[in-house]
C-alpha cells in the first residue's frame, strides 16, 4: 500500500489538492480559485476535478494511496462526512454530504474534516506542536476555529462537534456572534471584529494614525494586516487595537489551560502573522490570569506550516483513516 495520500483542503475562496507523503513533505500540488458565483454542485465538481488531476499525473500513478481526506471550514460532521455548516461557502451549506458524493464519483473512500481539526493535525504530527501529547489549536482569521489532541489523538468529541474553541464566550455582555451567542471570542477577536475596531479609531482621530496611511487613505482596504504592521511600527491606536485582541484571546485561552492542561498551545491563521504585537499581549494575559495550570511549562508558539496545514492536516487524516 502506497504512502502518499491525497488531502484536499476548502476555504471560502479556494480549492487545494497536495500529495503528502508520511514525513509531511508535500510531493504535488494543485490549487483552484473560487469566487463567489459558484453554487454548491459546481464547488463539488471542482473538487472532484482537483483530486482527478492530482490521481492522473503520471509521476503519481501506482503510487497513491486510494484514500483521500479533505477539510472543510464549517461546523462539520467529522464521522458521517457531513457538512452541517458552513457560512463561508456560496449558499452557506447546509448538511451537505460531502463524503457520500465525492465517494460516488471518485469510487475511493473519503475522510471528511473540519479544516481547523486539520490544522491541529498537522501541526501536531509535522508541525509546532511535534512532540506534545496534549496539545490546542487554535486558527484566527475571519472566524476563530480550534482542535484538540489529547493523548496523542485528535479530539471530536460527541457528534465530532467539540473544540469549537471560537465559541468560547469571554464577556457575556458581549457582542453577539454569528453562532447566535453573546461574546465569545470569535465576535470579538477575528478578523471583521478587528478591522471594525481600526476603522473605529481611524475615524475617530480624523485619518491621523498610521492605520490610515499603511490602508493608502482607503477605509476598505484596512485589515488585520494593516492594523499589526502599523502595531509594528509604533502607533499607539494600532498597538492598543492590538492589545486588546491579544488580551481576548488570551482569556479564552487561560480557560482553556484551566480545564485542559495542554504542554503546547498552537496559534495559526492570517491573524497570527501579526507575530510579536499579537504574542505579546497573549502571554501577558496569561500572567495574569492562569493560577492553577503550570504555565511556565506550557509553550505557546505560532504555527509552523503556513498556508500549507490544511491540507497536509487532510492527507493526516486520510492517514489515519486508512489504519483504521
Amino acid at each position: 500500500m502506497s504512502d502518499i495520500f491525497l488531502g484536499a483542503d476548502l476555504g471560502g475562496s479556494h480549492i487545494a489538492v497536495a500529495a503528502v507523503n508520511r514525513q509531511g513533505d508535500i510531493v504535488d500540488k494543485v490549487e483552484d480559485p473560487l469566487t463567489r458565483a459558484e453554487d454548491q454542485d459546481e464547488i463539488i465538481r471542482r473538487i472532484i476535478h482537483c483530486f482527478q488531476k492530482m490521481r492522473r499525473k503520471r509521476q503519481l500513478r501506482g503510487k497513491l494511496n486510494p484514500q483521500v481526506g479533505i477539510g472543510v471550514n464549517g461546523v462539520t460532521d467529522m464521522e458521517r462526512g457531513i457538512v452541517v455548516f458552513s457560512p463561508n461557502l456560496k449558499g452557506q451549506w447546509r448538511n451537505v454530504p460531502l463524503k457520500k458524493n465525492l465517494e460516488a464519483a471518485l469510487r475511493i473512500p473519503v475522510a471528511v474534516a473540519n479544516d481547523v481539526r486539520a490544522f491541529t493535525l498537522a501541526e501536531s504530527r509535522f508541525g509546532a506542536g511535534r512532540g506534545a501529547t496534549n496539545m490546542v489549536g487554535i486558527a484566527i482569521g475571519t472566524g476563530i476555529g480550534g482542535g484538540l489532541i489529547i493523548d496523542g489523538k485528535l479530539h471530536t468529541g460527541l457528534d465530532t462537534r467539540g473544540a469549537e474553541l471560537g465559541h468560547v464566550i469571554i464577556d457575556y455582555n458581549g457582542p453577539r456572534c454569528g453562532c447566535g451567542s453573546y461574546g465569545c471570542v470569535e465576535a470579538m477577536a477575528a478578523a471583521p471584529a478587528i478591522t471594525g475596531m481600526a476603522i473605529g479609531r481611524i475615524r475617530q482621530s480624523a485619518g491621523s494614525t498610521l492605520m490610515y496611511e499603511f490602508a493608502e487613505g482607503d477605509l476598505n482596504r484596512v485589515s488585520p494586516e494593516v492594523v499589526a504592521r502599523a502595531a509594528a511600527a509604533g502607533d499607539l491606536a494600532a498597538l492598543e487595537i492590538m492589545n486588546k485582541v491579544g488580551m481576548y484571546i488570551g482569556v479564552a485561552i487561560a480557560s482553556l489551560l484551566a480545564a485542559l492542561c495542554p504542554e503546547r498551545v498552537v496559534i495559526g491563521g492570517g491573524v497570527a502573522r501579526a507575530g510579536e504585537v499579537l504574542f505579546d499581549p497573549i502571554r501577558r494575559t496569561l500572567k495574569k490570569w492562569v493560577h492553577t495550570a503550570p504555565l511556565r511549562k506550557i509553550d505557546v508558539v505560532p504555527a509552523e506550516l503556513g498556508t500549507d496545514a490544511g491540507v497536509i492536516g487532510a492527507a493526516v487524516w486520510a492517514m489515519d483513516h486508512a489504519e483504521r
